[in-house]
């Protein structure tokens, strides 16, 4: 039998917030003509109904960043109890009072914990009822904080919000119905809370195509009411990208397999309290939607986009050679890799993160997914 090694949750401190990208303050109707705002950080303007915003540089000043700090101020789950002990970290979120809130994506369970890590309660089993998280197979995939310090979780595979009040008591729950005519093979993933429901996304598998065909298929994201309900299609929008390879079997030959291509753009999106905002990846430029689909603001960043050189991709070479099993034969891979065809730049943008003033923060790549609530000291960027 194999043992998990437990897994700490650190949380550092937060020391100034900055690298905020320009994006949007409150819209004055008496100003919708021409140029709205015009300085050396941001370039405001409107289009024919659509608020264009340019960011020439990161709005702060100085040296000013979001930093974390040398040292942890706080370890969660570096244990070998089954109270404190993390083995598979869904997300967590530092609430107003300065507790910690983690959530196990599997087996499925929430704990609360004192700012100084200290154990105070949990939640989560297996099981059909409040508070549980159904059978084997089950899994956390988000973890969202709430007014009030309430939390709530998502499952995917039953499309199901739980939801707890500020002493980790269980309050309700919420699953959304299948969209109406939904594609064969799709499967309906949450991008996040609205003011009034949720917005999901139905990805769909790839479909093969031609052997070296390059395809970018459209996802629809949808919204749905606070009860659960289907309420429109909010936009079809540029997806995931795939390759159709060569693929050998066992017994049946060759056949075309679509799969992703590696560091090809994908798609980014956050919600907000009045629409969803969204990123096609390939370049700096995000777009708003309000609640009724509507696009009404375009945020572009004036930087470029990196080329991707032979070193990322010999690196990822490696990596995937690295994963065969003892013994296997690395011929087929090899040629297999050599004969992807890889795109010239790397994705512009990875993840997004839309904070409560509208702010773009400039996340570096491979940075944690920690959140925080909006009046909390600090935030940690997905």
């Amino acid at each position: 039998m194999t043992t998990a090694a437990p897994l700490a949750c650190h949380v550092g401190a937060c020391v100034l917030a900055g690298v905020l990208l320009a994006a949007s303050a409150c819209r004055n109707p008496a100003q919708d003509a021409a140029v709205m705002v015009d300085t050396e950080a941001v370039i405001v303007t409107d289009s024919a109904g659509m608020r264009i915003v340019r960011s020439a540089r990161p709005r702060h000043e100085g040296n000013l960043r979001w930093r974390l700090s040398d040292d942890w101020i706080v370890e969660i789950g570096a244990a070998d109890d089954s109270v404190h002990a993390l083995f598979d970290v869904a997300g967590s979120v530092l609430l107003m009072d300065g507790r910690i809130v983690v959530a196990q994506r599997t087996p499925p369970m929430i704990r609360w914990f004192s700012g100084e890590g200290e154990y105070l309660t949990g939640t989560g089993r297996a099981g059909r009822g409040p508070g549980e998280y159904g059978g084997e197979g089950a899994r956390i995939a988000r973890l969202w904080w709430l007014p009030g310090d309430s939390v709530a979780t998502w499952e995917h595979a039953d499309r199901r919000m739980q939801l707890y009040g500020p002493g980790g008591e269980f309050v309700r729950s919420v699953v959304l119905e299948l969209p109406p005519e939904m594609p064969a093979l799709s499967y309906p993933q949450v991008a996040g809370r609205s003011g009034r429901g949720f917005v999901l996304f139905l990805r769909t598998p790839p479909r093969p195509g031609v052997v070296g065909e390059v395809r970018r298929d459209s996802m629809p994201y949808l919204h749905y009411d606070s009860t659960g309900g289907f309420d429109r299609v909010l936009a079809t929008l540029p997806g995931f990208v795939a390759f159709t390879t060569d693929a050998q079997s066992r017994g049946a030959g060759n056949f075309p397999a679509a799969v992703p291509l590696p560091f090809a753009p994908g798609p980014v999106s956050d919600v907000g309290t009045d629409g969803f905002h969204y990123g096609s990846g390939e370049s700096f430029e995000i777009r708003r939607y309000d609640t009724t689909g509507n696009p009404d603001m375009l945020i572009r960043r004036a930087h470029d986009v990196r080329d991707l050189d032979n070193v990322a991709i010999t690196l990822y070479k490696g990596e995937r050679l690295s994963l065969l099993r003892p013994g296997a034969q690395t011929a087929p891979l090899r040629q297999a890799l050599d004969n992807v065809p890889y795109p010239e730049r790397l994705p512009a943008v990875q993840r997004l993160f839309i904070d409560r003033d509208t702010n773009w923060p400039d996340a570096p790549r491979g940075s944690g997914r920690t959140r925080s609530p909006p009046a909390a000291p600090c935030r940690l960027l997905p």
